[in-house]
Order: C-alpha cells, then structure tokens, then sequence
C-alpha cells in the first residue's frame, strides 16, 4: 500500500471519530461563551481531495469563519477526500494535525483569540525551536494610503532582523491580521513597533482632527462675519425704507392740504356765483314786473 493511500485512510478514520465522538455537555461556568464563540459553529462539509490549502479554503467557505490564516507551503501538501457532518470550525481545522507526518514537514494549528493559525514548517529549510510562540495583531486601522501593509511589514521584518535568530511572519490580507512565530524577544520587538505606529497614527490622526476643526471654526468665522455683513444691509436697507415711507408721508399730508385748499377755494367761488346769479334773477324778476305794470297802465 502507498503511502499516499495510507495517509488518506488515515485521515478518514480520524475524520470519523471526529464525527463519531458526542460533543460533551458544555460546562456550567463557559459553556455560554463556548456557544458564541465562531469557533464552535457547526456546519456541513464534502470535501473531494486536493491540497490542505484548498482544505481549509473549503472551511472558510462552508463555515463562513474567514480568520483562518495559513503559514507555510499548504499547497504542496496533499489532503484525501473527507467528508464532515455537523463538525465545529475548530475540530474541522484541528482534523489537519491527524495527517501523518511528512518527511522534514511539521503542520501544527494554534488558537488564537480570533484567529485559527495553520503553520507548515520545513524542517529541512529551518528547524524551529521549542520555544518558539505565536502572536496575532490587527492592523485594521493602521493600513492607509500614506501608511500600506507592506510598509508596515518592512519595518517588523527590519526590527526582528536586529535580533538573533530567526521569526516566520504572514500578513493575511483578507483580515488585515499579522501573524509572527518566532521566539518571545522577536514578538515583543513586533508588539512594541505595532504599538509605536498606532501611537504614530493616533497622533497623526488627532493632528489632522485638530487641523479640520480649526478649518472648521475658520469658515465658521466666515460665515459669521458674512452673516454680520448681510445685518447690517438689511438694517441699512430697513432704515433706508422708513425714511423713505416719512417722505411719502410728508408729500401725502402736503397734497392732501392743497387739496382741501382747492376745494375750498371752488366753494367760495361757488357761493360767490351763487349769490351773484340770484341777485341778477331778482332784477330781472324786478324790471319784469315794472313792464308788466307798465303795459297795464298803457292798456286803460
């Protein structure tokens, strides 16, 4: 028999006590948080063979947990055919440490707080030490146009490389997750330079907040004094406006005088040629009556 077929039959009677295994009762203290937690979500899985990177690319698919970071050459190790019922996200990741050992091949799987961390280590290009540890930072809020991931990952590899010895770093773009193993003076090195750049950025940050508020309050200035110009021409325009309605006023007033003084004028005319007219009708009337008595006289 291969050593291929072995592996894979391997695989799959790991696969099945995997499955076979009853889940035990969670505990009263942590049971909860063991229930939220992404990391036991269940789920179904069919997964045709290939290579462990298309494994556990499968995983993140099936599951929908995508913090499962890959270190090493998964593509160059085969993965049988398997398939998974009702399988937590940790035991389907955890299925990898059953594969049996490859030649100067070491595939080890680390929990983090929010990561699954898959690790192939040649041994024939580096042995890693025992005391080697894994560490994850989030650089979600540090990558930037001004700031990218491979500026920052410049720099770790440049404050490991002042250190004896030597550090596995990946950089899982689709999380923005940094991911080092190495020995505990190279991840306090990262910790300190990860911490020195969000400082850097935090500042930056309030630099660039103090700038736009101050931008802010000198528009605001602007507008006020746009605000204070627009007062005083309305005031202008207001006061303008009532000398003009005391004009009109005025010119009102002195029309309405002249007015009343004319009609008055037209009435003592009128009364004038009133009396005038009844005085001429009475004499008239007056030398009408003389010829009338006149002619009486002339007829006796």
């Amino acid at each position: 028999m291969s050593r291929y077929r072995l592996s894979t039959l391997l695989l799959i009677l790991a696969g099945a006590l995997v499955l076979a295994t009853p889940s035990p009762a969670p505990a009263q203290s942590g049971g909860r948080a063991q229930e939220t937690s992404p990391f036991y979500d269940r789920f179904d899985l069919e997964f045709r063979g290939g290579t462990l990177e298309a494994y556990l690319s499968a995983v993140r698919t099936a599951s929908g947990f995508s913090n499962i970071v890959v270190a090493g050459p998964a593509d160059r190790l085969p993965m049988p055919a398997v398939t998974l019922e009702r399988i937590t996200v940790l035991d389907a990741v955890a299925l990898v440490d059953s594969l049996p050992a490859e030649p100067n091949v070491d595939v080890d799987v680390d929990k983090l707080d929010n990561a699954l961390v898959v690790s192939v280590q040649d041994r024939a290009r580096r042995a890693k030490p025992l005391t080697d540890e894994s560490s994850v930072w989030s650089l979600t809020g540090l990558i930037s146009d001004d700031m990218p991931a491979e500026d920052i990952l410049t720099a770790v590899e440049a404050g490991i490389g002042l250190l004896d010895g030597e550090s596995e770093i990946r950089y899982h773009d689709e999380t923005q997750l940094l991911i080092v193993r190495g020995p505990e003076r190279h991840l306090t090195m990262v910790h300190s330079l990860i911490s020195e750049l969000k400082v850097s950025v935090s500042r930056k940050n309030a630099s660039s907040e103090m700038k736009s508020r101050a931008e802010a309050f000198d528009n605001m200035k602007h507008e006020i004094e746009a605000s204070r110009e627009r007062i005083l021409q309305l005031e202008m325009a207001v006061e303008n406006a009532q000398v003009a309605s005391i004009e009109f006023r005025e010119r009102a007033r002195s029309l309405q005088a002249m007015l009343d003084d004319e009609r008055a004028k037209s009435a003592d005319a009128l009364a004038h040629q009133k009396m005038s007219s009844q005085t001429r009708i009475h004499e008239l009337q007056s030398m009408v009556a003389r010829l009338e008595s006149a002619l009486a006289e002339q007829s006796r």
